[in-house]
């Protein structure tokens, strides 16, 4: 994620597929339980950085491996993280119906992990959606329901899930 940071985009992107390989060669060797979770995580962050170059195939296309990969394993916030991410990228491509049945299932999903930074995440991804459809009154509803989400969890409040619902209950108009 350095690389990221730094603006290296490439340099992170060419550091994620190395680290893809060597999972794959991890778990092919039967060592680690885990780089299934750390291979979803690189799947998102790639997707993350293509969406950003513009390559939103590619994006989608890294969150559906990171998703496949998941399939098999008890759902957690790594799945929760996937399912946000394809919202996103799927609201980019204009994909109402996609972005919709992505909405509910991660709606269901964060409701089954009784987690309230899973519920915020959903929550924000269900305002943005109903604000896209123009919904104000259901997008007000999520936006309110993310931030008491933000503002309860079991680590403290979590910034970023907070601040996501004030910028929509201000872009809502309160």
């Amino acid at each position: 994620e350095a690389w990221e940071r730094s603006g290296k985009h490439e340099a992170a992107i060419t550091a994620w597929n190395e680290a893809l390989v060597l999972l794959s060669e991890v778990e092919q060797a039967g060592l680690s339980d885990e780089g299934t979770v750390m291979a979803a995580r690189l799947r998102r962050h790639l997707a993350l950085a293509e969406r950003d170059r513009g390559n939103f195939d590619t994006a989608v296309s890294h969150l559906s491996a990171g998703l496949a990969a998941l399939a098999s394993r008890e759902p957690g916030r790594e799945l929760v993280d996937l399912l946000y991410t394809r919202s996103q990228i799927l609201s980019r491509l204009g994909d109402v119906a996609g972005v919709a049945a992505t909405t509910e299932e991660l709606l269901s999903l964060a409701e089954r992990l009784g987690s309230p930074g899973a519920e915020g995440q959903a929550n924000l991804a269900a305002s943005f959606f109903h604000l896209w459809q123009n919904d104000i009154a259901r997008a007000h509803e999520h936006a309110e329901r993310a931030l008491v989400n933000g503002e309860s969890g079991a680590e403290g409040q979590d910034t970023a899930i907070c601040c996501r619902a004030y910028i929509l209950l201000a872009a809502i108009g309160l």
